[in-house]
């Protein structure tokens, strides 16, 4: 192995040499045949990471960055480069992550166009997720996110102002003391543009913006352990609810309403005191989003369903009126699911679906189901599961089989639940 591991070196020399000499479209050819090298001999990956990043070939890699404007589908091209070894190799580049997202913020800070500054922006969010918790500088981390609010108080153009947001987010996850001026600082920041862009009429769309704020938003709400008792959090929840109940066929884009589901799902824990009777109409909305045609939104709009359900276990409001105009939506929900089961175009997607509410329903009220009614249930889903296989078995029906699983994990779940309430 020792030959190829030469072999590959010189081939990374020669790369840099052809963008010394201002050959780039040959050193993007090279680039693409050292992937398909490091596939063929992976066990070698780690020895060329190591060659690679010591100082010559570093300091070779800091030069280019420097590089004129007709370099750029070079760099864009090594930026993939870069997310592909760690895609392909996340364990081999443990012990350079912290190296890639040096490169990747020099790499970003010496950029121009859009187009190179959100590729590295990518880079550098992936290395720093995937960053050891050991190797994780706060003071470092300070430096960076400094200069990203610099850049994000420019002008900028969407993309680079959403990846920018995007890479603020991650830094604030990976801060390890328990408060952050930064956290705070992004968490009204992107408020306040949620805010801007949401009540006031825009020239154009910025759909993109809008996504990456609730993604961001998302992952600075959900940090462990960090709980906000921020007024802000009660905003995030009625701006992506805002978002969500939007008409699709005015925003003509899903993005900002799968990001709006993905919020929702991931941070429900703390909007669940917002979770009020009067805005049920989310969890219907969300119903109907569950069967879209883009699968996508549809996955999303069912992980949001199933974690507000999970808000109603635990209700805010005690009082009579709201228990009885609980129950009565509970039932609704319940029939629209067992509905879904009796459905004559029913698919997998659709029984799982129904299964798995069903399950966290009976977890959320015990007089959903009588035990006839309960053990009917019950064996319509195992007709379900028995056919499902059949189908799998004959062939019939093997993009099916991812569905299985689950299917059988949401009955045992439905059956633990039935029995634990009979006992």
């Amino acid at each position: 192995m020792l030959h190829i591991r030469m072999h590959i070196t010189c081939d990374i020399d020669d790369i840099f040499q052809l963008v010394e000499k201002g050959d780039f479209k040959e050193a993007v050819i090279l680039l693409g045949n050292l992937k398909e090298k490091l596939l063929s001999f992976s066990g070698i990956v780690e020895s060329v990471l190591i060659d690679g990043f010591k100082p010559p070939f570093r300091f070779k890699l800091f030069s280019v960055l420097r590089q004129p404007a007709e370099c750029e589908d070079f760099k864009v091209s090594f930026c993939n480069f870069l997310l592909d070894v760690m895609l392909l190799f996340p364990e081999q580049c443990i012990s350079h992550y912290e190296k890639i997202v040096k490169i990747a913020f020099s790499g970003f800070m010496c950029s121009k166009s859009a187009k190179l500054k959100t590729s590295w922006l990518r880079v550098f969010r992936k290395a720093l997720n995937r960053l050891s918790t050991d190797s994780i500088n706060e003071n470092l981390l300070g430096m960076y996110s400094a200069h990203l609010f610099a850049q994000l108080a420019a002008r900028q153009v969407q993309t680079v102002g959403s990846a920018l947001c995007l890479s603020l987010a991650t830094i604030v996850s990976r801060i390890p003391t328990p408060t952050s001026s930064n956290r705070e600082r992004l968490l009204s920041y992107r408020v306040s543009f949620l805010s801007r862009k949401i009540t006031e009429p825009a020239k154009r769309p910025e759909h993109l913006s809008i996504s990456a704020a609730l993604s961001s938003l998302s992952k600075i709400l959900c940090i462990e352990n960090r709980t906000s008792q921020h007024e802000d959090v009660k905003k995030c929840y009625t701006y992506a609810v805002e978002v969500l109940l939007t008409d699709l066929d005015t925003l003509k884009k899903y993005k900002p309403i799968l990001s709006a589901c993905k919020l929702l799902r991931r941070c429900s824990i703390h909007f669940n005191k917002f979770l009020l009777e009067e805005e049920r109409p989310i969890i219907l909305h969300l119903q109907t989003l569950a069967d879209h045609r883009n699968s996508h939104l549809a996955n999303a709009a069912r992980e949001a369903y199933f974690s507000l359900l999970m808000c109603y276990r635990n209700p805010t409001r005690s009082d009579a009126n709201f228990s009885d105009s609980r129950a009565a939506f509970l039932r609704k929900l319940t029939s629209h699911l067992i509905d879904l089961l009796s459905h004559e175009n029913r698919t997998p997607t659709k029984i799982c679906f129904s299964v798995k509410g069903l399950s966290i329903l009976t977890k959320i009220n015990e007089e959903l189901f009588s035990v006839h009614e309960a053990l009917a249930l019950l064996s319509r889903v195992m007709n379900e599961i028995t056919q499902l296989v059949d189908d799998i078995s004959g062939n019939l029906g093997p993009q099916s089989a991812c569905w299985l699983p689950e299917l059988i994990e949401s009955a045992a779940n439905l059956l633990a639940s039935r029995t634990a309430q009979s006992s």
